[in-house]
């Protein structure tokens, strides 16, 4: 097995950071998104605010995967799995190409930094000797 190189070792601590974090987010959406979006209706009385709690626990739950698969990443990626560095060329893939949809709809402002270091970590991915320690050529 090779030696793990610094920058994954970054990446993978990162990506439990980002986890729990998408977690906790996702959590806190998915349960209380619906009290929210009942609670503005009933404030309203307007039905249709309650598809705004709907929609919360939606991309809560969202929230909640992508929180799994990066602490599932995380671990493939210290532990130098060769699934470990597909998932995580896989995240950063879709990542890419959700902010970058964002980027050419005119969301520049959230969207471009976030295109910026999912561009950079799946360059780092590539590289030789990343690849190398991952069993790949």
């Amino acid at each position: 097995m090779s030696q793990r190189p610094t920058g994954i070792t970054i990446l993978a601590v990162l990506a439990v950071i980002g986890g729990l974090f998408s977690l906790a987010v996702g959590g806190f959406m998915t349960f209380l998104g619906p009290m929210v979006g009942n609670e503005m209706a009933k404030q309203a009385a307007d039905a249709s605010a309650a598809v705004y709690g709907g929609a919360m626990m939606i991309l809560g739950i969202g929230l909640l995967v992508h929180g799994l698969l990066q602490l599932v990443a995380a671990y493939g990626l210290f532990t130098l799995k060769g699934w470990g560095w597909m998932l995580a060329v896989l995240v950063q893939f879709l990542s890419l190409i959700l902010n970058g949809l964002q980027v050419f709809q005119g969301q520049i402002g959230g969207a471009i930094a976030p295109v910026i270091i999912a561009a950079g970590i799946l360059y780092y991915l590539f590289r030789p000797h990343v690849k190398a320690a991952f069993g790949r050529t």
